[in-house]
């Protein structure tokens, strides 16, 4: 009888220890330290949607200082800020882009695919009026959050203008959308 009682308790005790060394299924997901993949040069298409829907060929990078986008197009946003369109012209011609940081961190959610959760900055720059200089401050809220495709190293997201204010009073605005389709990593391997 205990040979037998004995005999169960060991025959329990290797069917729990074989079960605890084996998967039901290989793990494919990307580890935590191959999202860095996400990092490097981008290029791609930009599509701002505004008064009117305009394509821009579109550099940016991801890396250290977070996601740093230097190719902002100012055309759809001065407009609004500064209403002489003679004006407005002369100020585009100075200050056609406007530079956006993003805070950003990256989490793998399937094999290949990587979330990327981006916090905009204010996108901040001086822009010249009747003589006068106003300080213009854009906010920014990520209308599509980005996903990064790690085989084809693509990443996709939209931005949209949700605020703009002139030396500190808002002013009033239809959304504006920036949206970054098909960007290459060109870093990548």
């Amino acid at each position: 009888m205990r040979i037998s009682t004995i005999s169960k308790t060991l025959t329990a005790v290797l069917a729990i220890s074989a079960l605890c060394f084996t998967s039901c299924k290989k793990d494919t997901f990307i580890t935590t330290d191959n999202t860095q993949a996400v990092g490097g040069e981008y290029s791609g298409e930009l599509s701002v949607k505004g008064s009117a829907i305009k394509k821009y060929t579109t550099k940016f990078s991801i890396g250290g200082v977070g996601i740093e986008l230097s190719q902002i197009p100012l055309d759809e946003i001065i407009p609004l800020v500064v209403k002489d369109s003679k004006q407005a012209q002369a100020a585009l011609a100075k200050t056609p882009f406007g530079l956006l940081t993003m805070d950003y961190s990256a989490v793998s959610i399937e094999s290949g695919i990587i979330d990327v959760y981006a916090t905009p900055e204010q996108m901040k720059f001086d822009v010249l009026e009747d003589g006068k200089t106003k300080k213009v401050a854009v906010t920014f809220n990520v209308y599509k959050q980005p996903v990064y495709n790690a085989y084809t190293k693509l990443i996709n997201f939209e931005l949209q203008v949700t605020q703009i204010s002139v030396d500190g009073k808002s002013v009033t605005a239809a959304p504006v959308n920036f949206n970054f389709i098909q960007c290459k990593n060109l870093s990548a391997k």
